[in-house]
């Protein structure tokens, strides 16, 4: 009968109120731990996403910076460059500038203009 009261007193004491509303807030503290962790997953993926974009852009300007050094890198990629870049020649070299037969055309046959009041008496056919 002793063994009968004391289980019965521990079912009363685990049972009371105020051990369930502390298990309760025990529980709530968990899930809210829980929610927590599960926010900063979510936003640690997004920065790994964007961390990982950042890594392939500078990856290809890696390569294409890679390309622009090993083309300086010989005598023909530094003379192209410094030919395109200041437009020299080399001593006993000259400069042939060619024109496209349709741009030619186009600058000789637009009218020049004269100004604001040639443009009026163009406006009104005078």
């Amino acid at each position: 009968m002793l063994e009968f009261q004391q289980k019965r007193r521990i079912r009363k004491i685990i049972y009371s109120p105020v051990v369930l509303i502390l298990l309760a807030l025990i529980a709530a503290l968990f899930i809210r731990a829980a929610w927590n962790i599960h926010i900063k997953e979510a936003e640690s993926r997004a920065y790994l996403a964007q961390a990982q974009a950042q890594l392939d852009n500078l990856s290809a300007q890696q390569q294409t910076l890679q390309q622009s050094v090993d083309v300086l890198s010989t005598p023909q990629g530094k003379d192209a460059e410094i030919r395109s870049e200041y437009l020299v020649v080399k001593p006993g070299e000259q400069v042939a500038v060619i024109v496209d037969s349709a741009a030619a055309t186009d600058t000789a046959t637009s009218t020049p203009d004269n100004g604001f009041w040639a443009s009026i008496a163009h406006f009104f056919h005078l």
